[in-house]
């Protein structure tokens, strides 16, 4: 026996119109609308009962008890399900009214309907069948191992990348400094390049693994519109955000621009004027005692500015 899939979602009559017609859902796939009503039954009583009776039929595992035939009668079509007693279960009838509504006759018309529900019936069994759950099994399997030598790969490059900063950088890399003021020592580099190793690590780690639980959930019918509807929600949100970022791209260029800009010429100035006080450096005619207040004006003009 094939696995169980959860109910499909019946029909919503509520949400449609008159003129829109009454869906007939299979697995949330309309197969066909209803638009008119018989002498007992309104459209959507109509849709609502061939709803149930086709999921019904879709979720019964016995290939005997699915076979769906239509049968012309008087001034109707109906289509029914076939039983092995030679009883017929009735699904729907299609009325010359359908027809009517639709622009059809009603033989073509019986005949789209019969043929829609036959196919969906089959894509409903096919997509839940033993078949397909362990395919997504031995395929969940197969990505998970993936995952782990991605991730494991990861883990080894970093540790790789640790390994010969530790080793190789402090002695083949010189101190960032300006004239005889250091900036950045070759250790804080190295520390620095370390720290965006982890980050980049971490990054890549969460990404992957956000991306197989995405893969998984697509394997599996039940779950196949998680990841659809993660995937959609993250598209919309990303051209959103690219558009709010196009729009407001020039005061976003100016605004980090001048903070970047500020941001050095302070720090560029206090290590200057601190040097200078201090008298790492020299500047000809520039006494140590003019550095601060000179670096207080600096400061002044250069915040004014931005």
């Amino acid at each position: 026996s094939d696995p169980s899939p959860p109910p499909s979602p019946t029909a919503s009559p509520a949400d449609q119109s008159q003129d829109q017609g009454f869906p007939v859902i299979l697995d949330q796939k309309t197969l066909f609308t209803i638009q008119v009503p018989t002498a007992t039954m309104s459209p959507r009583q109509r849709a609502q009962i061939a709803t149930d009776e086709i999921n019904r039929i879709a979720r019964d595992d016995s290939d005997v008890n699915h076979k769906v035939v239509a049968e012309p009668q008087q001034n109707i079509v109906v289509i029914a399900q076939s039983r092995p007693n030679g009883g017929r279960r009735f699904i729907l009838a299609v009325t010359s009214d359908d027809a009517q509504a639709a622009q059809r006759s009603l033989e073509d018309l019986a005949q789209e309907w019969h043929v829609a529900i036959q196919d969906g019936i089959q894509e409903y069994r096919t997509t839940y069948s033993l078949k397909r759950f362990i395919f997504a099994a031995v395929a969940t399997g197969i990505a998970t191992l993936v995952l782990i030598v991605v991730i494991w790969l990861i883990n080894r490059l970093a540790t790789l990348i640790h390994h010969y900063l530790g080793l190789q950088w402090e002695s083949r890399t010189q101190p960032l400094q300006f004239q005889n003021l250091v900036i950045l020592t070759a250790r804080a580099q190295r520390i620095l390049l370390q720290k965006l190793i982890s980050l980049l690590r971490w990054f890549l780690v969460i990404f992957t693994v956000f991306n197989y639980g995405l893969l998984v959930t697509f394997f599996f019918p039940q779950t196949k519109d998680i990841s659809s509807n993660i995937l959609n929600f993250f598209y919309i949100q990303i051209i959103a955000v690219l558009q709010a970022g196009v729009d407001f791209l020039p005061n976003l260029f100016i605004i980090i621009a001048a903070m970047l800009v500020a941001s050095f010429f302070l720090r560029a100035s206090k290590l200057i004027f601190d040097a200078l006080e201090a008298g790492r450096i020299a500047w000809p005619g520039f006494y140590p005692d003019w550095a601060q207040p000179t670096h207080n004006l600096v400061t002044i003009l250069i915040v004014a500015v931005t």
